[in-house]
């Protein structure tokens, strides 16, 4: 992959920031990786094969097609083919008439000179040690060295090499399929293509961390490579260890380190058990992350060096041991829970670069049941850039308050949360701005589940503003306490597709004007408003918005004994006989109720619609002893199979 300048595409400017792509089927795009956006520009005629150069006025695709391509607007248009005979798979552009390559499945590194139709090759090196090239070359002018994706025992490496072919210096990565590489901001990433998606990593502190999916088989790429001017990235010395105090119940305990099995991640570190015993682990299932203690006491286990995964969930006999997290440090980590330790009760509190490579916090600090709010360090989840996932962060953190409404400030990356703060039952209300920089969210199903507290009664005005990408918010606040739900809560999330028991037997007394209106792919209204017994109204056309072809309206009143019903509620006077043609709607008990207490109100008259060829399912719609002539004014007019 080679960076650009600046091009046009679809008639949108694309900045600096962007890259080619081409793809397995030969389409090439441009690739904004700041956004993870990507933008189709053409498909090429000429060519062979799947991986491409570019500088800012010219393109090559194997084998060999060259174009001439603009950038203002992009256009790209066929220009010569050039015979080379030993041309490679994996190609870069040195500038309009040098190119280098190497084949896939190859050891050698070609240099081409293309001023004519057949190409000047020269041999560059042959790399060592019976590597063979896996997907891409990049080649620093600056410092006259190559980076090459290569295999090595069926092991996957990006490795930096000397004019002469002399490893410089060597990464080992778990991920496969490494077909394009490019520099960004001085930094480097690489696409690792797999089952028609494909993973971009980030190449940091000699690690590949995940940064984004894209939906796509990337088969090769193209930047600039005048513009390159970095090399692999060096492995730190870690030497600020992650200690912890673990309270060990008898005399002869085994204790086995979380060090649970993530990927082939890297563990090269050294675990002090407090008892004068230190011991090197090179891997999860080492032999020396099993250590028994002969006395019972107060231990302080420390970890120095590269430890890529802590994982407590599975781990039984450790979890109720630990007391404290006495100092963070920089092991680092990519996978880090404390899940299950029921005794923790004094965390550091700082913690400075600790989460700075972590990708995966699910179960963060899941079922422990004594932190509170001030035990919480300042910056937990400071520069954990990388973090998509967070789900069952603090479930069943029962001493838990609150959160500071910063504490995802760094979590741009961030794409799951569920059941983040579920059964969190002394949780007030949440704080405003939490989500605001997280764009990329798009599963906040059960995030208040069950949050019972008596001050748990707001929601922040403008909370969900920056989820543009939120689908499922199904259980949100369910049987939470809030009193009122604020007026445009929903009006930004227009991917939103379940509202599954969000609002489920809360306090509210009325729904806001327009609340889903901005909310049309929603085809899961499932006891979204069900067993709100203080409900008493619900506002013009709620439920009309849906432009899915299969809608679930289960049980979306049901137990609502004081809500007035609004004829108009799933539509206007007159749309009948169009709101619901041809789709498949369920309507079984969304009015169901035992009792009635409130005004009367007007059935909207579903039995008059026109369904088409659809389906309608109104099995107990309006059942129950709460409806008759005394909650529903038409009642009577109401079908025997819709009751």
């Amino acid at each position: 992959m080679r960076i650009l300048h600046t091009y046009l595409g679809s008639g949108e400017v694309i900045t600096a920031q962007h890259v080619f792509l081409i793809d397995s089927s030969r389409y090439v795009y441009s690739y904004n990786p700041e956004t993870n956006e990507l933008v189709d520009l053409f498909h090429p005629t000429a060519g062979s094969s799947v991986d491409l150069a570019a500088t800012n006025d010219k393109m090559w695709l194997p084998a060999c097609a060259e174009y001439d391509i603009t950038l203002n607007p992009f256009s790209a248009t066929y220009f010569r083919d050039i015979t080379i005979n030993t041309y490679g798979t994996a190609m870069t552009a040195i500038d309009n008439t040098h190119l280098i390559s190497g084949s896939f499945g190859t050891s050698e590194i070609w240099a081409h000179d293309i001023t004519g139709s057949t190409s000047i090759n020269t041999l560059l090196f042959t790399m060592p040690d019976g590597r063979t090239i896996q997907g891409d070359i990049l080649y620093n002018p600056i410092s006259d060295r190559y980076i090459v994706t290569n295999s090595l025992s069926g092991t996957s490496h990006i490795t930096e090499f000397d004019s002469s072919g002399n490893i410089l210096y060597d990464i080992v990565t778990s991920y496969g399929g490494l077909f394009g590489m490019f520099e960004y901001k001085e930094e480097l990433y690489v696409f690792s293509c797999s089952s028609y998606t494909s993973t971009l990593l980030k190449l940091t502190e000699g690690i590949t961390v995940p940064v984004f999916t894209v939906p796509i088989e990337v088969y090769g790429a193209a930047q600039r490579i005048q513009n390159m001017t970095v090399n692999l990235p060096r492995i730190p010395t870690y030497t600020d260890p992650f200690q912890i105090t673990v309270s060990i119940p008898y005399d002869g305990y085994l204790l086995n380190m979380p060090f649970g099995p993530y990927g082939t991640r890297i563990f090269d570190c050294t675990v002090n058990y407090g008892d004068g015993t230190s011991l090197p682990i090179t891997a999860y299932n080492d032999a020396n992350v099993s250590h028994t203690y002969a006395t019972a006491g107060t231990y302080q286990i420390s970890i120095t060096g590269k430890c890529t995964s802590i994982d407590f969930f599975a781990y039984s006999n450790f979890q109720d041991k630990v007391i404290s997290i006495d100092n963070w440090g920089d092991i680092g980590a990519l996978k880090f829970n404390m899940a299950r330790c029921y005794n923790l009760v004094s965390i550091a509190p700082v913690c400075g670069d600790f989460f700075k490579f972590v990708d995966s916090g699910i179960y963060l600090f899941y079922d422990c049941r004594l932190i509170t709010y001030s035990d919480l360090p300042v910056d937990l989840l400071g520069k954990a850039q990388y973090v998509t996932n967070l789900n069952a962060a603090f479930t069943q953190c029962y001493a838990l308050t609150n959160v500071r409404g910063d504490l995802l400030r760094d979590c741009s990356r961030l794409i799951s949360a569920v059941n983040m703060f579920g059964y969190c039952t002394a949780l007030e209300s949440p704080p405003s701005g939490l989500f605001d920089h997280s764009p990329l969210i798009n599963d906040l199903t059960n995030l208040y589940t069950n949050c019972t507290s008596p001050n748990f009664s707001s929601i922040p005005i403008d909370f969900f503003k920056y989820l543009v990408n939120l689908q499922v918010l199904s259980y949100a606040f369910y049987l939470t306490k809030i009193t009122s739900i604020p007026t445009d809560l929903l009006r930004y999330n227009i991917k939103l597709e379940a509202v599954q028991y969000t609002f489920y037997n809360t306090l509210i007394t009325s729904i806001p004007d327009d609340l889903l209106r901005y909310n049309p792919l929603i085809n899961n209204y499932l006891g979204v408003f069900g067993s709100n017994a203080l409900l008493e109204t619900a506002p013009l056309y709620l439920l009309k918005y849906s432009t899915r072809t299969t809608i679930d309206f289960r049980q979306v009143f049901i137990s609502c004994v004081k809500l007035q019903i609004n004829k108009n509620l799933f539509y206007a006077d007159g749309e009948e006989s169009t709101i619901f043609l041809n789709k498949t709607i369920d309507f079984t008990n969304t009015f169901n109720r035992a009792t009635f207490t409130g005004i009367q109100g007007e059935a909207p008259d579903l039995w008059n619609c026109d369904f088409g060829t659809g389906v309608v399912t109104k099995t107990g719609c309006f059942t129950g002893a709460g409806n008759s002539l005394t909650s529903i004014s038409n009642y009577a007019d109401i079908p025997i199979d819709w009751k």
